[in-house]
């Protein structure tokens, strides 16, 4: 049996930028989270976390040292496919979410089941919120593969 949806998380040195991703995901259905911490100078407070989300479960892993993003991404995506999420979301620490982003691409995939991997546009803001650009990645199959 399938679970649904898992976000992976890494982290490394930024504790607050995390509680602010994760304070963000506002959803009407059930998503799990897994945080990688990557060797954070300051163990993360993964209970106090735990208890403030209410969305789901969130599972821990955290390297001694830091190992990088790779290694990190790699951690969280083989406990997806050990615990068998049937979608796997990504989220850097320090991004916030738009308002049901993860409902709205679970059911897109479920009605295109031909699609195996979806992608937003980012509102890139400072530390302090301030808006600063647009980020939009291609979005047709060509320009992508370049």
């Amino acid at each position: 049996m399938y679970k649904e949806i898992i976000i992976i998380i890494p982290c490394y040195n930024n504790e607050k930028g995390l509680e602010k991703s994760i304070a963000s995901i506002r959803e009407k259905i059930n998503i799990d989270i897994i945080i990688i911490d990557d060797g954070s100078k300051n163990k993360l407070n993964a209970t106090r976390l735990k208890q403030q989300y209410k969305s789901g479960k969130i599972f821990y892993k955290r390297h001694n040292e830091n190992k990088g993003i790779a290694a990190s991404l790699n951690i969280g995506l083989d406990f997806a496919k050990e615990k068998k999420y049937k979608y796997i979301a990504r989220l850097d620490a320090g991004d916030i979410c738009y308002k049901n982003k993860f409902k709205i691409q679970h059911s897109y995939l479920k009605k295109n089941p031909e699609v195996k991997l979806l992608g937003t546009w980012a509102r890139v803001i400072d530390e302090k919120g301030k808006y600063l650009f647009n980020l939009k990645h291609p979005i047709k199959y060509k320009k992508i593969k370049k």
